[in-house]
């Protein structure tokens, strides 16, 4: 992989405000413009996005539903089985970024990455990916994951199997429900985009020669946590079987109720009326994007602004609390995932502490902060506490449940060097992925080949996975998370460390806290 791309206007709009804002509320501009330089490792300035390999074969911008557009804003996608390819990465989702997307409101497409090299005899399985983005930006078009471009190839050779990266709806076309407003909206629109694009699969796999009864969803962050929802979602039961969980941010959700409070807070921020919504310039429904974000800021601290609403008709759970139809997971976080939060912002911007913890008793929620720090909130404090709040707690207890029912595998990344440490953001969020999908590795500088190996371990073990298999890990296999051994994979080198609940007290400290974003 290579750079070939200068820096966005946003990014060096954003270097150049950490080089000239105080130290404590950003990184140092060199380290910022290393950041900024990591995110937009992917971003290869061609039509196609990336660099085609020779030994897979690109499948790029396949519709698999109408384009929801004109009366189809804010509906259900539709079906569609004989659209015409692009031949090129499609359009993003809309959004609101500092990035030079290209971007459409027609987005409902999927892009098919495939092992050259295969038997056409034996079809093989299939790897859904879904993308995060707080369910308000990303997408599998040219630089929409901060500058990085979804290039499966690698992923879909080392694991041999086929892997389907899908569009989605975010944001208001997405995530904001304004049925309480009339008969013209739905709801959950992003994910029942997700449950279309899986039809899309069921149906159509078999001709890039992959087995549409072996599909695992795979997903980070907010695309995790649309495939825990898509665990209580009856409409898509039988369109996959195993699942792959990267920090998912597992308590962000809406009950109807909050869901009606925030789309009346947004329409009022659109200067319009519901009704005017369905023909509205879509760059109009994006602007009250940062307005919303500091509108939930003010009530919590850890969830998503925008977010799927727990209907009780096609979304009939909040995932953290049950389960309806239980399939084999890997479920894992990384150690120091909100750091990097805490590091690029100003400590006003998390709030007045209850926030964090807004439906816990005061006195405990005390006793909690102050085992982060005496002075609380600090960066450090913040960012560990958000840790811990978002990503650490909810995986040890949905873990719990996913044990009541089938088989959890685990684990807990470590690994971090080179410009990761430089910038102090550790093992932060998305760090994970950069060995995984083998991109970016120089920037854990001297210990980039053990990255290196570390990613293509989990690419084994993954792959192992996939294909039903146990996984290996050193001499022996990957062992299940029980409630009696708490089995926990860290993956700190390129060795095997399974170890018995290494978050422990972490895990006592919250049991006073019955859900820390859920009433």
């Amino acid at each position: 992989m290579r750079l070939v791309l200068p820096l966005s206007k946003g990014a060096l709009y954003l270097y150049l405000k950490g080089k000239h804002m105080k130290r404590n509320y950003f990184l140092p501009s060199l380290v910022t413009l290393a950041l900024l330089l990591i995110f937009s490792e992917n971003a290869i300035a061609k039509k196609s996005g990336f660099t085609r390999q020779d030994n897979v074969t690109y499948y790029l911008g396949i519709p698999f539903a109408k384009p929801p557009v004109g009366e189809l804003r804010f509906k259900a996608p539709v079906p569609i089985d004989d659209g015409k390819p692009l031949d090129r990465l499609p359009p993003n989702p809309m959004q609101d970024t500092w990035l030079d997307l290209e971007m459409s409101e027609d987005c409902l497409y999927l892009n098919i990455f495939a092992p050259k090299d295969q038997p056409k005899d034996k079809p093989l399985p299939v790897v859904v990916w879904v993308y995060g983005g707080s369910y308000t930006t990303g997408g599998i078009g040219e630089k929409a994951a901060m500058g990085f471009t979804y290039d499966m190839g690698d992923y879909a050779v080392d694991t041999n199997s086929i892997v389907v990266a899908v569009n989605y709806r975010v944001n208001a076309f997405g995530f904001a429900d304004f049925t309480a407003f009339g008969p013209e909206f739905e709801s959950n629109l992003g994910l029942k985009d997700i449950v279309a694009a899986l039809g899309w699969v069921k149906r159509n796999i078999a001709k890039y020669n992959g087995d549409p009864q072996n599909v695992t969803l795979q997903g980070q962050s907010a695309g995790a946590a649309l495939i825990a929802a898509l665990m209580n979602v009856e409409e898509a039961k039988d369109l996959f079987q195993r699942v792959i969980l990267e920090s998912p941010c597992l308590e962000s959700f809406y009950d109807r109720e909050e869901a009606k409070e925030f789309a009346a807070e947004y329409i009022k921020r659109t200067g319009g009326h519901a009704a005017d919504l369905p023909k509205m310039a879509a760059e109009d429904l994006i602007k009250p994007i940062k307005e919303m974000d500091k509108y939930v800021r003010s009530k919590k601290m850890g969830t998503c602004s925008f977010n799927p609403v727990v209907d009780g008709t096609f979304l009939k759970e909040f995932p953290s609390k049950k389960i309806l139809y239980p399939k084999p997971v890997i479920l894992g976080t990384n150690k120091n995932e909100s750091i990097i939060f805490a590091k690029f912002a100003k400590l006003k911007d998390f709030g007045k502490a209850e926030h964090t913890l807004p439906y816990t008793d005061p006195e405990i929620r005390s006793r909690i902060f102050a085992q982060y720090s005496k002075r609380y909130p600090t960066k450090k404090s913040v960012g560990n506490l958000l840790t811990d709040t978002m990503y650490t707690v909810p995986k040890y207890r949905y873990a719990a449940l996913l044990t009541e029912h089938d088989l959890a595998y685990l684990y807990r990344f470590d690994f971090y060097s080179g410009m990761f440490r430089t910038a102090g953001i550790k093992a932060s969020h998305m760090i994970e992925m950069f060995p995984l999908f083998n991109k970016g590795l120089k920037y854990f500088g001297v210990k980039r080949k053990k990255a290196f190996r570390i990613g293509a371990n989990m690419r084994e073990q993954f792959g192992a996975f996939i294909h039903g298999e146990p996984m290996p890990c050193g001499e022996s296999y990957w062992k299940p998370y029980d409630q009696l051994d708490k089995n926990v994979l860290v993956i700190k080198d390129d060795t095997c460390n399974q170890e018995r609940n290494p978050d422990q007290a972490v895990i006592e400290r919250f049991k006073p806290v019955d859900h820390i974003l859920l009433k």
